[in-house]
């Protein structure tokens, strides 16, 4: 069966210093599109310009809902889904990012899909003909930072690939590139099917992860589920199976997984039960 890629790909944000600060955004500060997409320049620390290496950032990942608000690892042509970014740091108050969506390769890459309307603090900006989501000015956070746009995929069947590219910059808010935080997460591919999408578990089920993000034990529950035995798969960012585990459940059930392990990053569980599945974000740290 033909196979399609998704491809996530993360790298660093390159926010400038007193001279040129990219507090209100990249692209409307005069600094262009920095998510990598189109070969673009986003490394700055690697030349010891302006950032030093990540400094506790974990994570920056766009991650494809479904009209569920469940993780979906599949896109089909012309349907709307939520590009979610999210990450995580512990000592900063603030973040700024850009995502962009594209098909093909170097400089040849083109706009994938479209963004919908942007949320509050956000925009989508054009640029050498591609759109940009980015931040309008610093946002505030705690711990964990999430921000989603909706976005549809190309009807265009003859694209086989599209690649996500999110960056993401947790700052102190001091002016300059002391203390930021860039991240440098790896790039990330997904399998799509032609054939129709994967079955997903009633939505009557109630699957709760917690803590989120966690350090060393995942839990794990079920609600409303029916009778039968599943598998619980959890997967890193590279499609690798780092925990798997099976489920005999009657209504509820309720386990736990060592995450202690674990490499900081986002991570998927997967619960599936007779070919219908479905899958829950979380994150390391």
């Amino acid at each position: 069966m033909k196979k399609r890629i998704l491809l996530f790909s993360s790298s660093i944000i390159l926010f400038s210093g007193m001279i040129m600060s990219n507090n209100g955004g990249p692209i409307t500060n005069g600094n262009g599109n920095r998510t990598g997409s189109k070969v673009t320049t986003t490394n700055c620390s690697s030349g010891g310009t302006c950032h030093a290496t990540n400094t506790g950032t974990t994570l920056a990942l766009a991650g494809l809902l479904d009209s569920n608000n469940a993780v979906v690892t599949t896109w089909e042509p012309g349907v709307t889904y939520k590009v979610q970014l999210t990450g995580s740091n512990a000592t900063q108050s603030r973040y700024g990012f850009q995502v962009s969506v594209v098909h093909g390769t170097g400089v040849s890459q083109a706009q994938a899909g479209v963004f919908g309307t942007a949320p509050a603090n956000t925009l989508v900006k054009p640029t050498t003909g591609l759109q940009i989501w980015e931040h309008t000015s610093a946002i505030p956070y705690t711990t964990t930072f999430t921000n989603v746009i909706n976005w549809t995929a190309p009807i265009d069947t003859n694209i086989d690939t599209v690649k996500i590219y999110a960056i993401v910059n947790a700052v102190n808010g001091n002016g300059n590139v002391s203390g930021d935080a860039p991240n440098v997460a790896p790039m990330v591919a997904y399998a799509r099917q032609t054939a129709a999408s994967v079955a997903t578990l009633n939505a009557d089920i109630k699957i709760a992860t917690y803590p989120n993000p966690v350090t060393d034990k995942l839990n794990i529950s079920l609600e409303n589920a029916g009778s039968g035995t599943y598998s619980i798969r959890v997967f890193d960012m590279n499609g690798k199976v780092v925990a798997n585990q099976t489920a005999n459940v009657n209504k509820s059930y309720s386990t736990s997984i060592n995450a202690a392990a674990w490499a900081n990053g986002m991570y998927h569980v997967q619960l599936q039960k007779d070919g219908a599945q479905r899958t829950i974000a979380v994150i390391k740290q």
